[in-house]
C-alpha cells in the first residue's frame, strides 16, 4: 500500500472513531438523568421508615393525647386477676388465650402512655412481620401498614360501645390475634416443600388455634391457601390437597368445638368464634366491625403484589408517580385516622367527671362542668349535682351550670342507658347502695365484671356493714397490678369495722344510707327519673344533708306543693343561717305564681325582689316583640341563666335515658 493511501485510511478510521465515541460529558449527563429517574433501594427504604414513623407518631398522639381518658376507662371496664377461677371464665368461648393475654395487657392503660406504647410496639412488630411474611418489598411497604391502621381505628373509634363490649381483653385481644395470624401464616408458607407436613400443620393450626385465638386461626389458614395458589411453585395436586384439608378443617373445627368445649358459643357465631361482634339487645352495630373486616380482607390480595406489582420498574414516569403517591399517603393516613377518632367532647368529659366523682375530687368535677363546650349529657348534669351537694354549694351555684342535658352522641343503633355507664356510682353517692349493688351485678352478668364496679361493690359493702362481702371483693382487687394499693387502704376496715369513721370519703354516703334505709324498689332502668321522684317526695328532719338534697330535687321537679314543706323545714333546720339565694328565688317565684303562701314578711336578701321584677319585665318585653319562647330563653340567658326563674320557665322537655 502506498504512503498516501495509508495516510488516507488512518484519517478515515480516526473520523469514524470520532463519530462513534461520544464525548465524556454526554455520558455523564445521561448517567445523571438515569439516576434521577430511578427510585433507588435506599430511597425505597427511606419511604418505608417514613411511613412507619408517621404511623407511630399519629398513633401515639391519638391514643395518649386525644384518648387518655378513654384508655383509662377501658382498663377500669376490664378485669384481670391471677388464678384458675378467672381463667376458667374465659375458656367458655373460643379465643380464650387471646382474651387472657388481652385482659392482662389492658391493665397497663391505668397509665395511658405506658399502655399505648406497648400497643404501638405490637403494631410495629405486626407491620414488620406482615412485610416479611408476604414478601412485600420496601417499594410497597405502605400495604403492610393497612392492617395496623385498622387496629388503631378499632381502638379510637369505639365510642360508647366501650360500655357494651362483651369481648374480654378487646383493647389488646385483636392485636394479639392478628399477630398470631401473621406468625402462623409465615410458618405455614415455609412448609410448602412437603404437602404432608403442611397439611398436618394446617390441621393443628385450625383446631388448636381456633380454641386459643378464635377466628384468627381460620384467617391464617385462608391466607395460606390463597398464597399457595397465587405464588407458590408447588404442584397443582399439592395445592388441591391443601385446599381440601383446609376447607374440611374450617368447616368441621367450629362444629366440633361448639358441641364439645364452648358452652357460651352460639351456633350462628361458631365460624367467627371470637370475632368482636357489637351487639346490644336486638340491635347490632356494623360500623365498629368495619376495621376488622378490612384488616382481614386486604392481606388476601398481598400475594398479587408479589406476583405483579414487584415486576413494575420504578423508572421515569413510574418513579414520579411513586413519589407523589407516597407524599399523598404520608399526609392522607394521619388525616383518615384523625377523622375516624370518636372525639365527641361530652364522651371524654363524662369519663373525667366520673373518675373524679369516684375519687371524691369534687372541685375537679365542678371545674370540668365549668368548661362545657356544648350542652352536657344528663349524666354530666347529675355528676355535677353530686359535686354541688357534697361541697355545700347546691343552694348557691346549682344554676350557674348548664342544667339542660341531652342524650349521648352515638353513630349507629346503640342505645345508651345511664344505669350501664355511671348508674352504680350515681346511686352510691345518693346513699342508695342497694341500687348500686343491683346494677353492678346486672351489668357484670351482662357485660362481665370489671375493676370499676368492683370498687363500687366494695364501697357499698363497707357502707352497708357487710364486712365479709367487702373482704371478698377487696381480695379480688388485691390480686391485681394497679388496684392492690387501693385494696390495702380499705382492708383494715373489714378486720376492725369501727375504723370506717376515720375514712371521711364515706361520711356523706353513710349519713344518707343511715337516714333512708336499704329499701330496694324499681327504677325501670331510668336512674335519673327514679332519683328525682324519690328524693323530691322524701321528708327528713334528722339530717341536714339529706334534707337539702330533697329540697334540691323538689326544685328540679318544679312542683310547688312539694317545695314549700321542704323550704320551711330547711329554714327551721338552719336557723340563724342565711338562706341560699336559689331557695329564696324559688320562694319568690312560687309565692307570686300561686299566692297560696304569704311571702310578704319573708326576709328576702337584698336584690331578690329586684331580680325577679327585672326578669318578668324583660321576658314580657321580648314576648310582646313577637319572639318565640326559645328566642326569649337565648336572649335572657346571659343575664338570668343562673337563676331559678330562668330554669323554671325555659329548661323544659329534658329527656333522661
Amino acid at each position: 500500500m502506498s504512503k498516501s493511501k495509508k495516510t488516507f485510511q488512518n484519517n478515515k478510521n480516526a473520523q469514524q472513531d470520532k463519530v462513534v465515541a461520544p464525548p465524556t460529558d454526554v455520558k455523564s449527563t445521561a448517567k445523571k438523568e438515569k439516576q434521577k429517574s430511578t427510585v433507588s433501594r435506599n430511597e425505597q427504604l427511606f419511604w418505608t421508615i417514613a411511613f412507619l414513623l408517621v404511623f407511630v407518631g399519629i398513633a401515639l398522639y391519638e391514643l395518649i393525647v386525644n384518648n387518655s381518658d378513654m384508655l383509662f376507662k377501658a382498663q377500669g371496664r376490664s378485669l384481670f386477676v391471677y388464678g384458675s377461677e378467672f381463667f376458667s371464665t374465659l375458656t367458655k368461648s373460643p379465643g380464650y388465650i387471646g382474651a387472657w393475654v388481652g385482659a392482662y395487657l389492658t391493665q397497663f392503660f391505668y397509665h395511658p402512655a405506658l399502655g399505648s406504647t406497648i400497643l404501638v410496639a405490637f403494631w410495629c412488630v405486626i407491620f414488620l412481620l406482615t412485610k416479611r411474611a408476604f414478601k412485600i418489598s420496601n417499594a410497597r411497604a405502605v400495604l403492610a401498614l393497612i392492617p395496623v391502621v385498622c387496629l388503631l381505628i378499632s381502638v379510637i373509634d369505639t365510642g360508647y360501645w366501650l360500655y357494651y363490649l362483651k369481648h374480654p381483653g378487646y383493647w389488646f385481644r385483636e392485636t394479639i390475634g392478628f399477630l398470631f395470624t401473621i406468625i402462623s401464616f409465615y410458618l405455614g408458607t415455609r412448609l410448602n416443600k412437603n404437602i404432608i407436613v403442611q397439611s398436618v400443620y394446617v390441621i393443628l393450626l385450625t383446631f388448636f388455634g381456633y380454641m386459643f385465638f378464635g377466628w384468627y386461626a381460620s384467617l391464617a389458614t385462608i391466607y395460606i391457601v390463597i398464597y399457595e395458589w397465587l405464588t407458590a411453585p408447588s404442584t397443582k395436586q399439592s395445592k388441591l390437597i391443601l385446599t381440601f384439608v383446609s376447607a374440611l378443617c374450617l368447616i368441621a373445627t367450629p362444629l366440633i368445638c361448639y358441641n364439645l368445649f364452648f358452652t357460651e358459643l352460639r351456633i350462628e357465631d361458631a365460624w367467627l368464634g371470637g370475632f368482636p361482634f357489637f351487639v346490644q339487645d336486638a340491635n347490632k352495630g356494623f360500623k365498629p366491625e368495619i376495621p376488622f373486616i378490612v384488616m382481614a380482607i386486604v392481606p388476601m390480595f398481598f400475594p398479587l403484589n408479589t406476583k405483579y406489582l414487584d415486576n413494575v420498574k420504578l423508572e421515569g414516569t413510574n418513579a414520579l408517580v411513586y413519589r407523589l403517591l407516597n407524599i399523598v399517603l404520608l399526609v392522607g393516613i394521619p388525616f383518615v385516622i384523625d377523622k375516624a377518632n370518636f372525639d365527641d367532647y361530652n364522651y371524654h368529659a363524662e369519663m373525667r367527671m366520673y373518675h373524679a366523682t369516684k375519687e371524691c375530687r369534687w372541685d375537679d368535677v365542678l371545674e370540668e362542668s365549668a368548661n362545657y363546650q356544648s350542652t352536657p349529657t344528663r349524666e354530666m348534669v347529675i355528676l355535677n349535682h353530686i359535686a354541688l351537694f357534697n361541697t355545700g354549694k347546691v343552694g348557691t351555684k346549682m344554676f350557674s351550670y348548664n342544667n339542660f342535658g341531652k342524650a349521648p352522641h352515638v353513630y349507629d343503633s346503640l342505645k345508651v342507658h345511664m344505669v350501664q355507664t355511671a348508674g352504680p356510682v350515681i346511686y352510691y353517692h345518693h346513699g342508695k347502695t342497694n341500687f348500686a349493688i343491683r346494677w353492678c351485678v346486672e351489668n357484670g352478668v351482662e357485660f362481665g365484671n370489671n375493676f370499676d364496679e368492683l370498687q363500687v361493690l366494695v364501697n357499698c359493702a363497707l357502707v352497708n356493714g357487710e364486712w365479709e362481702v367487702a373482704k371478698k371483693y377487696l381480695e379480688i382487687l388485691h390480686n391485681s397490678i394497679y388496684y392492690k394499693e387501693w385494696a390495702e387502704k380499705y382492708l383494715p376496715i373489714v378486720h376492725k369495722p369501727s375504723l370506717i369513721k376515720n375514712y371521711h370519703e364515706f361520711d356523706n354516703v353513710r349519713e344518707l344510707y343511715n337516714h333512708m334505709g336499704s329499701i330496694l324498689d324499681g327504677d325501670n332502668g331510668l336512674c335519673e327519673m327514679y332519683l328525682i321522684n324519690y328524693f323530691s317526695n322524701t321528708m327528713n328532719k334528722d339530717s341536714k344533708y339529706l334534707q337539702e338534697i330533697t329540697l334540691m330535687y323538689s326544685l328540679i321537679q318544679k312542683d310547688i306543693q312539694l317545695f314549700w314543706p321542704r323550704f320551711f323545714l330547711y329554714a327551721q333546720m338552719h336557723k340563724n343561717e342565711e338562706m341560699p339565694v336559689i331557695y329564696q328565688q324559688a320562694a319568690m317565684l312560687y309565692g307570686n305564681l300561686e299566692q297560696n303562701v304569704d311571702i310578704s314578711h319573708m326576709p328576702f336578701s337584698k336584690g331578690i325582689a329586684d331580680t325577679y321584677a327585672s326578669f318578668q319585665q324583660v321576658s314580657q318585653t321580648y314576648l310582646r316583640q313577637g319572639m318565640t319562647v326559645e328566642q326569649v330563653a337565648a336572649a335572657m340567658r346571659p343575664d338570668f341563666g343562673d337563676t331559678f326563674y330562668w330554669f323554671y320557665f325555659f329548661c323544659r322537655d329534658v329527656k333522661s335515658y
